[in-house]
């Protein structure tokens, strides 16, 4: 009797487990995707049979490894229901529980995944950074940036080597494209050095901020030597193109004068009955160098006539000498 009332005891306990094992529901497929838009999506499922109604849970990510974040607090009679206020262009996991008579909530059923409609959104990131002179940074962002009075923008830049701090006393758009930005520093870099490079804050023109030591954490190496600017050889054209200018002016100037010059003397000297004649330049050279010609074809001098001259005077001095002695006696 007593083995009788243990068993007895035994199934009082154990049979409540396997009638709630046997009135909770369980969901073999996933929702559809009846339609969506940039802010909403719909949904249908299959009819769980038993069920009393539905819940929806949803999240950006995956709930399978963890939990949803989102849930439809309310119980869903129908077979099909729009999720709203939606980000646009966005991935979204979603599954649905059953809840049977006895209010049992079912497990999870396979999860599901679609995305609102809009084109994907990329997050406001930093391309690339690059030191473009000895106080000068240059940085290239994949969105236009945020331009008012009173933006903030906070950098972090630090010699790899030395520990030094370098810190930005301006920024500045680069030829007035508004995804690029030039930063001033108040030192020079070091050439050749590395430097790590962080972004605290800055933001893009939807005011989104970039993520801080993910996205804006990089590094740049200082090159050997900076090239020159295409602005500066262009600056140094111009001077020399000023100075041709002014070269060929001074010269129509003299010119002038000259011809001025020229005029005057010509007026003075009419009634003297003087002859002349104004040369020009050409002219000039020319004469110059017939003269030189001519000089090439007179007799030229050579050692050789200096001591023909040398032995005449003494053997004139010697005649000379010769003949006083003779004239005397």
């Amino acid at each position: 009797m007593k083995k009788i009332l243990n068993i007895a005891i035994i199934i009082a306990f154990i049979l409540p487990i396997f009638s709630t094992q046997a009135l909770a529901l369980d969901i073999t497929e996933a929702p559809t995707l009846k339609s969506n838009s940039t802010t909403s999506i719909t949904l249908e499922w299959t009819e769980v049979e038993g069920a009393l109604g539905y819940f929806v849970y949803y999240d950006t990510t995956s709930g399978e490894e963890s939990w949803y974040n989102e849930e439809i607090s309310e119980l869903v009679e129908t077979r099909e229901y729009t999720i709203e206020n939606l980000e646009p262009a966005t991935d979204y996991y979603i599954a649905i529980t059953a809840v049977d008579l006895n209010a049992e909530e079912s497990f999870f059923s396979p999860e599901a995944h679609f995305s609102t409609a809009g084109d994907q959104v990329e997050e406001f990131a930093l391309e690339w950074v690059e030191a473009t002179g000895k106080k000068e940074l240059t940085l290239l962002f994949n969105a236009n940036l945020l331009d008012t009075a009173d933006t903030e923008r906070d950098f972090v830049i630090i010699n790899t080597i030395t520990e030094e701090e370098v810190f930005v006393t301006s920024t500045e758009f680069e030829q007035k494209n508004a995804n690029q930005l030039v930063l001033i520093l108040d030192r020079d870099l070091i050439l050749g050095d590395k430097y790590d490079f962080t972004i605290i804050s800055i933001l893009d023109e939807n005011s989104r901020n970039i993520e801080s030591w993910i996205d804006a954490l990089t590094s740049f190496e200082v090159p050997a030597v900076f090239p020159e600017k295409q602005e500066e050889l262009e600056d140094v054209s111009v001077v020399t193109e000023e100075s041709e200018d002014k070269i060929v002016d001074n010269l129509n100037s003299a010119g002038t004068e000259e011809e001025s010059r020229n005029q005057e003397i010509k007026e003075s000297t009419k009634d003297s009955g003087v002859s002349w004649k104004i040369l020009s330049k050409e002219e000039i050279i020319k004469s110059t160098s017939q003269t030189a010609d001519s000089s090439d074809n007179l007799p030229q001098t050579g050692p050789e006539h200096i001591l023909l001259v040398i032995l005449a005077l003494l053997l004139g001095t010697i005649s000379f000498y010769f003949f006083s002695r003779k004239k005397q006696s």
